[in-house]
C-alpha cells in the first residue's frame, strides 16, 4: 500500500499557495462600476402619459446589489398589460439586456448601450408573419424638467424606413 508523508502533504499544500495568490480578484461590485448605473435617470415613481391621457404607473428599482433594475408597470382603471420587466447589465458583453413578460402573455428581450447621457437605446427583432422580420427600436431618455420620453419605432423592410408604434411621456408620481 502506498502512503503519502506528512511532510509531502504539507509540501504539496504550500506549493498550492501561490496558485491561490495568483487567481483573478473578483470584479468590482455593481455599485461601484459605472456601466451599472447608466439608466439610473428612471430609477423611481413615473405617471406614464400617451398625450393627455394617463395610461400606466411605473416604478423600477435597483435590485440584486445594483447589478440589476426590476421595473412594474400598472395599466390604470385595470386595464389589461400589467407587466414586469428586468434590465441587466452584461459585463462580459458591454451592453445592457431587457426582458419584458406581462399578464397578455406577451414577452420580449431586448439589447441596449447608451446612447448619450441620460438616454438608452435597445433594439430587438422579431417574427413578423410570413417570414418577415420585425425590427424594433426603444428608448428611454431624460428630458429637461425631470420627465423622461419614451419612443418605440418598427421597421418591415431592414431598418431603411421606421414607423412610430408609441411615444409617451414620464412625470414623476406623487404617488
Amino acid at each position: 500500500m502506498w502512503k503519502f508523508p506528512a511532510a509531502a502533504a504539507v509540501a504539496a499544500l504550500s506549493a498550492a499557495a501561490p496558485l491561490q495568490a495568483m487567481a483573478a480578484p473578483p470584479p468590482p461590485s455593481c455599485k461601484d462600476t459605472p456601466a451599472y448605473h447608466a439608466q439610473d435617470f428612471a430609477l423611481g415613481k413615473w405617471d406614464v402619459w400617451a398625450g393627455d391621457t394617463l395610461i400606466a404607473r411605473v416604478y423600477i428599482e435597483p435590485v440584486l446589489n445594483g447589478c440589476a433594475l426590476h421595473e412594474v408597470w400598472t395599466p390604470v382603471n385595470d386595464a389589461p398589460g400589467k407587466g414586469q420587466g428586468l434590465f441587466v447589465f452584461s459585463r462580459a458583453e458591454g451592453q445592457w439586456h431587457y426582458l419584458w413578460a406581462a399578464d397578455t402573455g406577451t414577452a420580449s428581450t431586448f439589447k441596449g448601450r447608451p446612447a448619450g447621457a441620460g438616454k438608452m437605446q435597445y433594439t430587438t427583432s422579431v417574427p413578423a408573419g410570413e417570414g418577415a422580420v420585425r425590427l424594433r427600436r426603444w428608448s428611454l431618455e431624460a428630458l429637461p424638467g425631470g420627465r423622461l420620453r419614451e419612443r418605440s419605432t418598427g421597421s418591415l423592410d431592414g431598418g431603411a424606413t421606421w414607423q412610430s408604434e408609441y411615444d409617451l411621456m414620464w412625470a414623476r408620481s406623487g404617488t
